[in-house]
């Protein structure tokens, strides 16, 4: 292989010349008087530019050179795919046919690509997502020009196509700024009985830098035309960790169908409409941002227009925090607010949270953890808590408002007596104080001392098993027994005056032992308190190293010492077993019992079969007796027919309803690596008490 140079030639033999290109390659040859040199799989380097390909023509006088053959030309950040490219360097002019490039997961086709200078043009251009697929989701546009002195880039004829069918089209386009040509698109389509036929779409396109706009847009067969706005902001992260990422998306629905009461017993308007929006974000000077707004007409809008949108935990509100962190620990402010008139919701407005997390203070072994809160707080009755179940729960006679100051102080003492016990005594303090009581009883404070400790032991043995049906390599087992005690003087006084401030709403939580976890002084009412538990571990070591968990058993249980007798005793048992003898079987069993006996307060059985990422098939049976009971069996199976369909069901059985209450059948379809289209029959029985049966097709775009 000969190294050359595209410079002037002595004697009829090349001479390299600073800032001349230089080519490698076999079978030089020199043609017109030594001016014009051809190359066979060469390779041309000039400064960061470089190009391989079969064939090279260059003219040494001119500076123009032909290549063809399996073309690659990288040059900064653009690199290039294509069966020909001619450069001029002189006038600063590159020329390439049928040519690909582009990045993930935007790529770019086109018959050809020119640039001259900062501009460049493409004609019979395509931009697709993730690689060129004929299936897959891309743009066509005749032509593409872009001029660098106005920053403007201008398409003529676009044509969107999925699975090489066309969707839509535009006579032209033209943006700010010359980059991939993005756009989200959400669609699906079926039929249920509360609806009737139905499409849902939704479409984003980019707008600037890092705005993307476009409109929420669905038909239902009984209830009208729903449109609204959509818009995201993304403006990525930067290299010290600032950027912003928000979303907004909303519908307004004048329905013309018969709509029943809602879950509360209301009428329902034909003025219905939701808002969802997100915020996270991280300023320079490393404040973080995280809000949320949630809202919608009546609690059954988005149960008819777009179940799904938000997590079906999602209580419709606004709340928005800010977060600076410092050497020691952190500082925030946070808002709740009420968005319509039927949810219960405390407000805060605002809340200031100031807190030092566990640390050691010097080198005397001791730790110390620390917080104080401001915030101002108001609830008021609603729909979902009516004024009689208001006043019980807050012992109030209309809506409140107080300001609470909350504070504590603790230290602890880490203590490890041996390998296998670990002993930390705890004391601390908590001081709240409210503005105002109930029933204008004026000022309150309470105030609450802790003492306790937490121990743990840790117990192991370790056997030489093996069993090769079952992937057995050796057993260990790990015992961790732990007991945490507190007593809290102070905490019995009744106040009658300060009303909760945080209810619980998971009941099947344990609540926190420690003072300092506790949601609000106000309702803590033990003075004693233990939490005693088990952790039981056997495993095996894994097949790509480390260990697997062949079983688990998990027991814990409480005793409160309370002011009343209710209050007084000890808690339900809770335990949790899961047993996976082999990487394709998991059983799991979760129970938590009440004390006194009788039937568990919740129960849930599982069986798991798999088969790596081919199949899966899952049976749950679950019974609660609190708050709302329920005796359901759910079962759901995954098979994966190839790489392209995957297949699933569910089915759901309730015994109190003595029938089942939802089916779903779906059949996934990855189209060009771009699409993802679901066809799904579903029959399920609505919160309203009728039964619907239903069919939908849903396009989801990966991200484009």
């Amino acid at each position: 292989m000969a190294a050359l140079s595209m410079a002037a030639v002595v004697h009829g033999q090349p001479t390299p010349a600073a800032g001349s290109p230089v080519i490698e390659g076999d079978d030089p040859v020199y043609s017109e008087n030594g001016k014009v040199l051809t190359v066979k799989n060469a390779v041309v380097r000039s400064g960061s530019t470089s190009l391989w390909a079969k064939f090279v023509r260059a003219d040494l006088a001119s500076g123009v050179m032909h290549a063809e053959g399996d073309v690659i030309y990288s040059g900064g950040e653009l690199r290039i795919f294509c069966q020909s490219i001619d450069i001029d360097r002189r006038r600063d002019l590159i020329v390439a046919r049928m040519v690909r490039f582009g990045r993930a997961p935007v790529h770019f086709t086109a018959d050809e690509l020119t640039l001259h200078g900062q501009d460049r043009s493409m004609r019979g251009l395509r931009a697709w997502f993730n690689e060129p697929h004929p299936d897959g989701m891309h743009l066509k546009a005749q032509e593409l020009d872009y001029v660098a002195r106005t920053d403007r880039a201008s398409l003529g004829s676009v044509t969107g196509y999925v699975a090489g069918m066309p969707f839509a089209h535009l006579p032209g386009y033209a943006q700010k700024g010359y980059r991939e040509f993005p756009y989200e698109i959400y669609l699906r389509t079926g039929s249920n009985d509360i609806q009737g036929g139905f499409i849902r779409s939704t479409v984003l396109a980019r707008q600037g830098d890092h705005l993307w706009a476009g409109p929420v847009l669905d038909y239902y067969g009984k209830s009208g035309l729903l449109y609204g706005p959509a818009l995201r902001y993304d403006t990525g992260r930067s290299a010290g960790g600032s950027g912003w990422l928000g979303k907004i998306e909303g519908g307004f629905l004048d329905d013309r169908s018969t709509l029943p009461a809602d879950a509360y017993g209301r009428p329902i308007g034909s003025d219905r409409h939701f808002f969802f929006g997100e915020i996270a974000g991280r300023t320079e000077g490393g404040v973080e941002v995280a809000g949320q707004l949630f809202a919608q007409s009546d609690p059954l809008m988005l149960r008819d227009v777009r179940p799904g949108l938000v997590n079906g935990s999602g209580r419709p509100r606004a709340n928005l925090e800010a977060t600076a962190s410092f050497e020691s620990g952190y500082a925030s402010a946070g808002l709740v607010a009420k968005v319509d008139d039927y949810q219960d919701v405390v407000q805060k407005l605002p809340e200031l949270r100031l807190v030092l997390p566990t640390a050691a203070l010097g080198r005397s072994g001791l730790q110390s953890r620390s917080f104080l809160t401001f915030a101002y707080l108001t609830e008021r009755p609603s729909t979902e808590l009516p004024l009689p179940a208001f006043q019980q729960q807050t012992l109030q006679n209309g809506a409140w408002a107080t300001t609470r100051l909350d504070g504590y102080y603790g230290i602890a003492y880490p203590i490890q007596t041996q390998d296998w016990l670990t002993f930390r005594p705890v004391v601390g303090a908590r001081l709240t104080a409210w503005s105002d009581g109930l029933n204008g009883g004026g000022p309150a404070s309470k105030a609450i001392a802790q003492a306790g400790f937490d121990v743990e032991g840790l117990v192991t043995g370790q056997w030489d098993a093996r069993s090769t049906g079952w992937k057995i390599d050796g057993l260990r087992h790990t015992l961790r027994p732990f007991v945490q005690y507190r007593a809290m003087p102070g905490a019995d006084r009744e106040l009658g005056i300060a009303p909760p401030a945080e209810r619980a709403v998971a009941i099947n939580i344990l609540e926190e032992v420690d003072l300092a976890d506790r949601l609000d002084s106000a309702a803590t009412r033990d003075t004693q308190s233990v939490r005693m538990g088990v952790r039981n571990t056997l495993a095996t070591r894994g097949e790509n190293g480390g260990s697997r968990d062949l079983l688990r058993a998990d027991f814990f249980t409480d005793w409160r010492d309370g002011p009343t007798v209710a209050e007084r005793g000890r808690g339900d048992f809770h335990a949790r077993l899961r047993y996976s003898p082999a990487d394709w079987l998991t059983l799991d069993s979760v129970q938590r019992l009440p004390n006194g006996g009788g039937a568990p307060s919740e129960s849930i059985q599982s069986l798991v079969v798999r088969s790596g990422d081919l199949w899966s098939a899952e049976i749950d049976w679950i019974e609660l007796n609190q708050v709302e009971p329920a005796r359901q069996l759910a079962t759901t199976a995954n098979l994966r027919l190839n790489s392209v369909f995957t297949l699933s069901g569910t089915s759901i059985y309730d015994a109190r309803a003595g029938g089942n209450i939802g089916q779903w059948l779906r059949l996934q379809q990855t189209i060009g690596r771009t699409w993802m289209v679901e066809y799904g029959l579903e029959r399920f029985a609505d919160p309203r008490g009728s039964r619907n049966l239903g069919f939908y097709v849903e396009f989801r775009l990966f991200r484009f």
